[in-house]
């Protein structure tokens, strides 16, 4: 009789912990949505591609400059 008690008193705390640690763990992972301040916007795919290919483009640019005088200082000395 003795065990018993001691088997269900167990499950008991065993159940209680189980609860709480699922209840701390629901509370720390949020969504990534939940944890910004302002609202996600939804973007047009073809808007998005209009601006990737733009920064794509400016980058590209950057690229090429830094290549250019990289070589001139190659020459140079």
């Amino acid at each position: 009789m003795r065990l018993n008690d001691k088997n269900t008193e167990s499950l008991q705390i065993a159940d209680v912990l189980e609860s709480e640690l699922m209840a701390d763990s629901m509370a720390e992972h949020r969504s990534y949505h939940e944890m910004q301040d302002t609202p996600v916007l939804e973007v047009d795919a073809l808007t998005q591609l209009k601006t990737n290919l733009q920064v794509l483009t400016d980058l590209t640019s950057r690229l090429s400059f830094l290549n250019r005088e990289i070589r001139y200082m190659m020459k140079v000395d």
